[in-house]
């Protein structure tokens, strides 16, 4: 299955060595937006499984991804891609400058 969006070209000015350029860039047009819900209930229409047991099921698996990137793991997510345990901070030529509390951590998302 293709992935189907609409781009619109947007106009943009950016400094490039202290000059001016225009161009432009790439902008995703969404098609609306689906809840947690709408999207639980179509997965399940047509099968024995209720839209509720698989919301239970989902928040569980979520609860073991947040559990396993808190430790340390990359998570795979199959066709939705992967989950990166990662920290933004300073950057310094010595390392001994770098510490732990100046970092803040966060997840980076590679898409499948």
């Amino acid at each position: 299955m293709a992935l189907k969006i609409k781009i619109k070209k947007c106009g943009m000015v950016r400094k490039i060595e202290g000059v001016k350029k225009s161009g432009f860039y790439g902008k995703v047009i969404a098609n609306g937006k689906k809840t947690f819900e709408e999207i639980l209930k179509a997965s399940t229409h047509g099968s024995t499984l209720d839209y509720r047991e698989a919301e239970l099921a989902c928040k569980m698996m979520i609860d073991g991804i947040a559990d396993s990137i808190k430790q340390g793991y990359i998570v795979d997510l199959g066709v939705l891609g992967r989950l990166y345990p990662a920290v933004n901070g300073s950057w310094s030529e010595n390392p001994d400058n770098l510490q732990l509390a100046d970092m803040k951590p966060k997840v980076n998302y590679k898409a499948g």
